[in-house]
């Protein structure tokens, strides 16, 4: 699949951030400049961006360099806002996605213009909702991407875990480009470099990500988005090291699925100790096991079958 690439901040906070921001990215090999009007926020104190008047900002800022702009959308007047104002593509954000009421309503304006959506995995990491937000557009004919933006954990270094595995089963399993999105993923430019360098790795589609003229004062997320001439930086050609860090992001999330994992199987243990129920399940154990073909990963399965044994 060709490589599909969103660009442009969190935010459009005024006419001349984001025509800066655009002007930045001026040059730059990517598809659509991104931001968002509209910020329901958890807390009233926080910016809730600037509304309608920022879709005529930003339309003209993706005119200025010749790239069509895309912005997220939570209602229906949101869609007939964007498209009155010629907004390229829509994106369902991570509030949205798994909510089959708000996103039928949306459908039934969005397939009036065959606009492409762009659709976040949800907080909660629930599979089954990605898939069915997936398959209502799919449905009626509507060009989806998948943005894979990890999901809510507090034992990560990241803001949001990422779950690799499950974006790829996504991306196999409909034949769409799923993109990932670094920025909502660490939470922190710091950490950005390494997760792009995964995400090339393993195949994936693109990027969506936050890219600000002036990160630090930002009103949206300041400390996951950078400047241009950094993302440049970030997206040079990895080197040996980069690859050892790609490898820690990947064994963080051996080892934040791996202490739940046994968290569970002690839960488990407890429960056959008190209903007496046996302990050992060859057949379970042997399902487990074959869930691949190479041998050294099934060493590897063993190891942890023998430690969670251990736990009881």
């Amino acid at each position: 699949m060709c490589k599909i690439n969103v660009l442009g901040s969190c935010s459009v906070e005024s006419s001349d951030q984001i025509l800066k921001t655009a002007l930045s990215l001026k040059g730059f090999d990517f598809d659509y400049l991104r931001g968002s009007v509209w910020k329901p926020r958890t807390r009233l104190s926080k910016f809730n961006g600037i509304g309608n008047v920022g879709l005529k900002y930003l339309k003209s800022a993706g005119e200025k360099i010749n790239k069509p702009v895309i912005c997220e959308v939570f209602t229906v007047d949101n869609v007939k806002k964007a498209c009155n104002f010629g907004i390229d593509a829509y994106w369902i954000g991570a509030r949205t996605t798994g909510n089959s009421v708000i996103e039928n309503e949306l459908i039934k304006e969005i397939k009036r213009n065959k606009k492409p959506v762009f659709i976040k995995n949800p907080f909660n990491g629930d599979y089954n909702q990605w898939m069915g937000s997936i398959e209502r557009f799919l449905d009626v004919n509507i060009n989806v991407i998948g943005i894979h933006r990890g999901v809510f954990s507090k034992k990560n270094i990241y803001r949001n875990t990422p779950c690799w595995n499950t974006a790829k089963d996504i991306k196999k399993f409909f034949g769409i480009p799923v993109l990932t999105d670094p920025s909502h993923m660490t939470g922190n430019s710091k950490y950005l470099e390494e997760v792009i360098n995964v995400s090339k790795m393993l195949g994936f589609d693109g990027l969506f990500m936050e890219i600000h003229n002036d990160p630090k004062n930002a009103k949206t997320d300041a400390n996951q988005q950078v400047t241009a001439l950094d993302f440049l930086e970030i997206k040079r050609e990895p080197t040996f090291k980069d690859f050892r860090n790609s490898i820690n992001c990947l064994d963080n999330e051996i080892v934040n699925i791996l202490e739940q994992r046994f968290f569970l199987t002690e839960e488990i243990g407890k429960l056959k100790t008190k209903t007496n129920a046996p302990f050992k399940d060859r057949k379970r154990e042997e399902e487990i096991i074959n869930k691949t073909d190479k041998d050294y990963i099934k060493k590897v399965f063993e190891k942890i079958l023998d430690t969670s044994k251990k736990q009881w």
